[in-house]
């Protein structure tokens, strides 16, 4: 075997090896991209308005307005999969539903925040009647967080 041979030899047996353990190394990119297997973080949602145990008069403009947000990890985006935002009638004795007022399930799918911003009234009426705005967020590693809000409308 020639001296030629042997330094081609040598040089691609390198260049194997040395791939083969890069091809091991493990990289930081995994850091970047989600994972629902290490999602350890709930949706959180804050709701501004309506506040608590707020009065509405009939006609009157209801906002709803608040910001739904989703972390993977303490420093990491997470990944929401759904919303949903209800606007109900209740019965305050026992909290069951009267009538839907607002049912929205606005588009969240992979994003890891949003701010919804939506509008009902009810126009005419006698007495009080009683209300409770929900949003109900979801994760896509499967975590649901609820967030209501009860007020009044006379």
């Amino acid at each position: 075997m020639n001296f030629s041979t042997k330094i081609i030899g040598f040089s691609l047996f390198s260049i194997m090896l040395a791939g083969a353990f890069s091809s091991c190394k493990q990289t930081n990119n995994d850091k970047y991209f989600y994972s629902a297997s290490r999602d350890t973080i709930a949706p959180k949602i804050v709701t501004s308005v309506p506040t608590a145990s707020s009065t509405y008069t009939f006609g009157q403009d209801i906002h709803m307005v608040g910001i739904v947000t989703d972390l993977e990890s303490t420093d990491k985006g997470g990944k929401l999969q759904t919303l949903n935002l209800d606007l109900s009638q209740i019965d305050p004795s026992n909290n069951s539903v009267i009538k839907t007022y607002l049912n929205k399930s606005p588009l969240v799918d992979g994003k890891e925040g949003f701010t919804f911003n939506e509008k009902w009234s009810i126009a005419v009426g006698s007495g009080v009647v009683y209300c409770r705005f929900m949003a109900t967020a979801k994760d896509y590693a499967g975590k649901i967080t609820k967030d209501s809000v009860l007020f009044s409308v006379q």
